[in-house]
């Protein structure tokens, strides 16, 4: 994980973090019908930035259970097995622009902190920051009677100028959806979406601006005047 803060360092557990197992798991075993499955284990840690001028701290938390699994041997066992719910501050799940507009950035770091426990709020999250994307591009925000036009009708505007941008977006808009109607949203698919994003952001953001300062500079010289 990338340090929230200075971007650069590396998150890692301050202490070698032990699961813990609490009592009314413990307490569970007595049961008559007790199952391993049953059995609730945590993790908490302190993580700290590898970079030794910020050194920011995050707390992480993690749910577990025992899971029954087998080895290439067939050897049959139950397995700890474990689910980040909560990093705080979040670090970043895709690298942002230096340059991004804050209508943009804003949801998408509101994004992150929600992707480890709620995949719906992330969704949702990521879906204010894509209508900020649209703004940025030009696609209206409201009908000719002032009223506000729904992702869909946003998103095919802006294929009629930007198709490429715009066909990017309509892969995005089933899963965005979803989080809006509190929908089961697949972990990799939301990755995969951010992911996209994160390439569509640099591209917009980054390469074309890194560009755009190159052409200037060769504009400035009187055409042929390099070459003497």
């Amino acid at each position: 994980m990338r340090c929230p803060r200075c971007h650069e360092g590396t998150m890692a557990p301050l202490e070698k973090p032990d699961s813990y197992e609490p009592p009314y798991s413990v307490n569970s075993t007595s049961h008559f019908a007790y199952e391993p499955e049953w059995t609730t284990l945590q993790l908490i840690s302190t993580l700290k930035c590898s970079k030794l001028s910020c050194g920011q701290l995050s707390v992480f938390h993690a749910a577990g259970s025992l899971e029954w699994n087998a080895n290439e041997r067939n050897e049959q066992y139950y397995e700890a097995v474990f689910r980040i719910t909560a990093v705080h501050p979040s670090p970043r799940i895709i690298q942002l622009p230096s340059s991004l507009p804050e209508p943009i950035e804003g949801p998408l770091l509101a994004a992150f902190e929600t992707f480890w426990n709620n995949k719906q709020l992330c969704a949702n999250a990521t879906r204010q920051a894509v209508e900020a994307l649209l703004d940025f591009h030009g696609a209206p925000r409201l009908s000719a009677k002032s009223k506000r036009l729904p992702l869909a009708t946003r998103i095919d505007a802006l294929i009629k100028t930007n198709p490429n941008y715009g066909e990017l977006f309509d892969l995005f808009r089933p899963i965005l959806n979803a989080g809006s109607h509190g929908e089961e949203i697949k972990t990799d698919t939301l990755l995969d979406v951010l992911e996209a994003l994160e390439l569509h952001l640099d591209a917009v953001f980054e390469s074309k601006i890194d560009r755009l300062g190159e052409l200037q500079t060769l504009l400035r010289n009187p055409i042929g005047e390099s070459d003497g």
